[in-house]
Protein backbone atom coordinates (compact mmCIF):
# COMPACT_ATOMS: atom_id res chain seq x y z
CA UNK A 1 0.00 0.00 0.00
CA UNK A 2 1.23 3.80 -0.90
CA UNK A 3 0.19 6.67 1.37
CA UNK A 4 1.11 10.07 1.39
CA UNK A 5 2.06 12.56 4.23
CA UNK A 6 0.17 15.35 4.69
CA UNK A 7 -0.76 18.13 6.90
CA UNK A 8 -4.62 18.41 8.16
CA UNK A 9 -3.81 22.29 9.07
CA UNK A 10 -3.51 22.71 4.92
CA UNK A 11 -6.92 22.40 4.39
CA UNK A 12 -7.10 19.03 2.02
CA UNK A 13 -9.41 15.83 3.14
CA UNK A 14 -9.25 12.46 3.40
CA UNK A 15 -11.38 12.82 0.31
CA UNK A 16 -8.39 14.65 -1.48
CA UNK A 17 -6.43 11.79 -0.10
CA UNK A 18 -8.45 9.11 -1.83
CA UNK A 19 -8.97 11.22 -4.99
CA UNK A 20 -5.13 11.42 -5.27
CA UNK A 21 -4.68 7.23 -5.06
CA UNK A 22 -3.92 6.98 -1.51
CA UNK A 23 -4.44 4.36 1.26
CA UNK A 24 -3.16 5.72 3.85
CA UNK A 25 -1.75 9.15 5.52
CA UNK A 26 1.15 10.52 7.83
CA UNK A 27 0.91 13.07 10.30
CA UNK A 28 2.92 15.01 12.70
CA UNK A 29 1.39 15.17 16.22
CA UNK A 30 1.53 18.76 17.26
CA UNK A 31 0.29 19.73 20.62
CA UNK A 32 -0.92 22.88 19.53
CA UNK A 33 -3.30 21.40 17.09
CA UNK A 34 -6.01 18.74 17.75
CA UNK A 35 -6.08 16.54 15.00
CA UNK A 36 -9.43 14.85 16.37
CA UNK A 37 -11.67 15.68 13.54
CA UNK A 38 -8.89 14.48 10.91
CA UNK A 39 -8.50 11.57 12.54
CA UNK A 40 -12.19 10.65 12.67
CA UNK A 41 -12.74 11.38 8.85
CA UNK A 42 -10.00 9.04 7.85
CA UNK A 43 -11.45 6.25 10.43
CA UNK A 44 -14.77 6.48 8.45
CA UNK A 45 -12.97 6.61 4.99
CA UNK A 46 -10.86 3.84 5.69
CA UNK A 47 -7.75 5.56 5.82
CA UNK A 48 -5.45 4.21 8.20
CA UNK A 49 -3.14 7.01 9.94
CA UNK A 50 0.88 6.91 10.92
CA UNK A 51 1.30 9.31 13.79
CA UNK A 52 4.87 11.26 14.28
CA UNK A 53 5.72 11.64 17.48
CA UNK A 54 8.59 14.55 17.29
CA UNK A 55 9.82 17.84 19.18
CA UNK A 56 6.37 19.45 18.41
CA UNK A 57 4.52 16.54 19.90
CA UNK A 58 6.14 17.32 23.54
CA UNK A 59 3.54 18.98 25.86
CA UNK A 60 4.70 22.66 27.68
CA UNK A 61 6.99 22.22 30.48
CA UNK A 62 6.86 18.15 30.58
CA UNK A 63 9.25 15.68 29.15
CA UNK A 64 8.56 13.02 26.46
CA UNK A 65 7.06 10.41 28.78
CA UNK A 66 4.44 12.27 30.06
CA UNK A 67 3.40 13.71 27.34
CA UNK A 68 2.90 10.13 25.95
CA UNK A 69 1.02 9.38 28.28
CA UNK A 70 -1.14 12.14 27.74
CA UNK A 71 -1.51 11.32 23.60
CA UNK A 72 -2.23 7.77 24.34
CA UNK A 73 -5.01 9.26 27.25
CA UNK A 74 -6.38 11.07 24.68
CA UNK A 75 -6.30 8.54 21.81
CA UNK A 76 -8.37 6.33 24.52
CA UNK A 77 -10.42 8.97 25.64
CA UNK A 78 -11.80 9.70 22.06
CA UNK A 79 -11.49 6.57 21.13
CA UNK A 80 -9.14 7.26 17.95
CA UNK A 81 -6.63 4.62 19.00
CA UNK A 82 -8.04 1.87 15.64
CA UNK A 83 -7.23 5.24 13.55
CA UNK A 84 -3.99 5.40 14.10
CA UNK A 85 -2.81 2.34 14.25
CA UNK A 86 1.17 3.11 14.22
CA UNK A 87 2.82 6.01 15.65
CA UNK A 88 6.52 7.07 14.62
CA UNK A 89 9.14 8.25 16.67
CA UNK A 90 11.40 10.63 15.72
CA UNK A 91 11.90 12.27 12.07
CA UNK A 92 15.53 12.44 10.62
CA UNK A 93 17.40 12.39 13.61
CA UNK A 94 20.51 10.84 11.08
CA UNK A 95 20.10 14.34 9.14
CA UNK A 96 20.79 18.03 9.97
CA UNK A 97 18.43 20.13 7.84
CA UNK A 98 15.15 22.03 8.42
CA UNK A 99 12.56 19.39 8.73
CA UNK A 100 15.01 17.24 10.62
CA UNK A 101 15.00 16.41 14.16
CA UNK A 102 18.75 15.75 14.71
CA UNK A 103 19.62 13.57 17.39
CA UNK A 104 22.37 11.64 18.44
CA UNK A 105 22.25 7.77 19.07
CA UNK A 106 21.78 8.15 23.14
CA UNK A 107 19.58 11.11 22.72
CA UNK A 108 17.50 8.97 20.03
CA UNK A 109 17.19 5.78 22.03
CA UNK A 110 16.21 7.84 25.45
CA UNK A 111 13.27 9.00 23.34
CA UNK A 112 12.48 5.58 22.28
CA UNK A 113 12.53 4.18 25.64
CA UNK A 114 10.64 7.39 27.10
CA UNK A 115 7.71 7.24 23.95
CA UNK A 116 7.68 3.84 22.39
CA UNK A 117 6.57 1.66 25.89
CA UNK A 118 3.65 4.12 26.79
CA UNK A 119 2.04 3.69 23.04
CA UNK A 120 2.63 -0.34 23.07
CA UNK A 121 0.00 -0.30 25.87
CA UNK A 122 -2.24 0.67 23.33
CA UNK A 123 -1.06 -1.76 21.06
CA UNK A 124 0.36 0.49 18.46
CA UNK A 125 2.81 -0.67 15.88
CA UNK A 126 6.31 1.48 16.74
CA UNK A 127 7.88 2.62 13.37
CA UNK A 128 11.36 4.15 13.74
CA UNK A 129 12.34 7.71 12.74
CA UNK A 130 12.62 7.55 9.21
CA UNK A 131 16.30 7.82 8.14
CA UNK A 132 17.70 10.11 5.97
CA UNK A 133 21.43 10.55 5.64
CA UNK A 134 21.94 7.81 3.38
CA UNK A 135 24.61 6.15 5.93
CA UNK A 136 23.23 2.88 6.66
CA UNK A 137 25.85 2.34 9.24
CA UNK A 138 23.87 4.96 11.66
CA UNK A 139 20.69 2.04 12.12
CA UNK A 140 23.99 0.33 13.96
CA UNK A 141 23.88 2.82 16.93
CA UNK A 142 20.09 2.52 17.28
CA UNK A 143 18.22 0.15 20.02
CA UNK A 144 16.10 -1.91 18.46
CA UNK A 145 14.87 -3.73 21.02
CA UNK A 146 11.35 -1.08 21.20
CA UNK A 147 10.71 -1.08 17.49
CA UNK A 148 8.56 -3.08 15.58
CA UNK A 149 9.60 -1.41 11.79
CA UNK A 150 12.87 0.44 10.57
CA UNK A 151 11.85 3.47 8.55
CA UNK A 152 14.35 4.85 5.64
CA UNK A 153 13.80 7.85 3.05
CA UNK A 154 15.35 7.33 0.17
CA UNK A 155 15.52 11.05 -1.46
CA UNK A 156 18.32 11.40 -3.94
CA UNK A 157 18.34 7.53 -4.63
CA UNK A 158 17.20 6.72 -8.84
CA UNK A 159 13.67 4.65 -8.50
CA UNK A 160 15.23 2.00 -11.00
CA UNK A 161 18.07 0.88 -12.59
CA UNK A 162 17.28 2.73 -16.33
CA UNK A 163 20.51 4.44 -17.13
CA UNK A 164 18.56 7.24 -18.27
CA UNK A 165 18.55 8.52 -14.25
CA UNK A 166 22.47 7.79 -13.56
CA UNK A 167 22.87 10.07 -16.96
CA UNK A 168 20.28 12.74 -15.77
CA UNK A 169 21.42 12.33 -11.56
CA UNK A 170 25.16 11.07 -11.90
CA UNK A 171 25.35 12.65 -8.06
CA UNK A 172 22.97 10.17 -7.01
CA UNK A 173 24.29 7.40 -5.30
CA UNK A 174 22.41 4.41 -5.97
CA UNK A 175 19.05 3.08 -6.69
CA UNK A 176 16.23 2.63 -4.52
CA UNK A 177 16.83 -1.63 -4.72
CA UNK A 178 20.35 -1.24 -3.69
CA UNK A 179 19.91 1.70 -0.57
CA UNK A 180 17.13 -0.34 1.20
CA UNK A 181 19.73 -3.68 0.51
CA UNK A 182 22.26 -1.93 2.40
CA UNK A 183 19.96 -1.15 5.60
CA UNK A 184 18.52 -4.55 5.72
CA UNK A 185 22.45 -5.55 6.51
CA UNK A 186 22.12 -3.77 10.08
CA UNK A 187 18.51 -4.92 11.19
CA UNK A 188 16.30 -8.15 10.75
CA UNK A 189 13.20 -5.93 11.04
CA UNK A 190 11.07 -5.11 8.63
CA UNK A 191 11.39 -1.91 6.43
CA UNK A 192 9.53 0.85 5.24
CA UNK A 193 9.97 3.49 3.57
CA UNK A 194 7.68 6.32 5.28
CA UNK A 195 8.82 9.51 3.22
CA UNK A 196 10.16 9.52 -0.66
CA UNK A 197 10.13 11.65 -3.25
CA UNK A 198 11.50 14.64 -5.65
CA UNK A 199 11.70 18.52 -6.25
CA UNK A 200 10.32 19.86 -9.37
CA UNK A 201 13.05 22.60 -8.87
CA UNK A 202 15.54 19.77 -9.14
CA UNK A 203 14.32 17.70 -11.79
CA UNK A 204 11.97 19.71 -13.91
CA UNK A 205 9.50 18.72 -16.39
CA UNK A 206 8.61 16.28 -17.82
CA UNK A 207 11.26 14.30 -14.99
CA UNK A 208 9.29 15.26 -12.04
CA UNK A 209 6.48 13.63 -12.96
CA UNK A 210 8.46 10.70 -14.43
CA UNK A 211 10.31 9.82 -11.51
CA UNK A 212 7.50 10.12 -9.03
CA UNK A 213 5.83 7.53 -11.01
CA UNK A 214 8.72 5.43 -11.42
CA UNK A 215 9.82 5.63 -7.62
CA UNK A 216 6.26 5.15 -6.97
CA UNK A 217 6.03 1.68 -9.33
CA UNK A 218 9.18 0.40 -7.46
CA UNK A 219 8.15 1.15 -3.83
CA UNK A 220 4.82 -0.76 -4.81
CA UNK A 221 6.21 -3.28 -6.43
CA UNK A 222 8.04 -4.12 -3.10
CA UNK A 223 5.35 -4.01 -0.75
CA UNK A 224 3.20 -5.89 -2.85
CA UNK A 225 5.95 -8.57 -2.66
CA UNK A 226 6.62 -8.05 0.90
CA UNK A 227 10.11 -6.53 0.89
CA UNK A 228 8.73 -3.33 2.65
CA UNK A 229 5.72 -2.57 4.88
CA UNK A 230 4.84 0.27 3.88
CA UNK A 231 5.93 3.50 1.39
CA UNK A 232 4.69 7.42 2.11
CA UNK A 233 5.40 10.05 -0.32
CA UNK A 234 6.22 13.41 0.53
CA UNK A 235 4.17 15.20 0.03
CA UNK A 236 -0.18 15.36 -0.57
CA UNK A 237 -0.06 19.50 -0.60
CA UNK A 238 1.82 21.76 -2.58
CA UNK A 239 1.62 24.13 0.31
CA UNK A 240 3.85 21.87 2.41
CA UNK A 241 7.16 22.20 0.53
CA UNK A 242 6.59 23.97 -3.13
CA UNK A 243 7.49 21.45 -5.87
CA UNK A 244 6.69 17.95 -3.70
CA UNK A 245 3.31 18.10 -3.31
CA UNK A 246 0.54 15.71 -5.59
CA UNK A 247 -2.08 18.40 -5.15
CA UNK A 248 -2.90 22.55 -5.31
CA UNK A 249 -4.30 24.15 -2.37
CA UNK A 250 -7.05 23.97 -4.65
CA UNK A 251 -7.34 20.17 -4.56
CA UNK A 252 -6.55 19.95 -8.28
CA UNK A 253 -3.47 17.50 -8.82
CA UNK A 254 -0.13 18.58 -10.22
CA UNK A 255 1.67 17.38 -12.97
CA UNK A 256 3.31 14.31 -10.95
CA UNK A 257 0.09 13.77 -8.34
CA UNK A 258 -2.03 13.13 -11.90
CA UNK A 259 0.67 10.21 -13.08
CA UNK A 260 1.32 8.95 -9.54
CA UNK A 261 -2.46 8.54 -9.57
CA UNK A 262 -2.64 6.96 -12.11
CA UNK A 263 -0.44 4.68 -11.54
CA UNK A 264 -2.26 3.80 -7.90
CA UNK A 265 -5.55 3.61 -9.60
CA UNK A 266 -4.32 1.03 -12.34
CA UNK A 267 -2.71 -0.50 -9.44
CA UNK A 268 -5.66 -1.24 -7.20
Amino acid sequence: MIGCTTDPAHGLTTADLQRAGFGFCRIVLRWTENPAEFLRACQTAGLPVIGIYTGESRAPNLNDTQSAVLWAAWLRDESLVEAMPLLQVGNEPDLESGSSWTMGHDEYNRLVDDVAPVFRGLDLTIVGAGLASGQPSWLAGVDQDLLDIIAVHPYGRRPNGDPKWQSACPEWANDVREFLAWYRSYTALPLAVSEYGGRHEELGDPRWRQYCVEMTVSLHQMVGDGRLAFAALYGLSEMMVPGMGMLYPDGRLTEAGRGVRSVLVASG
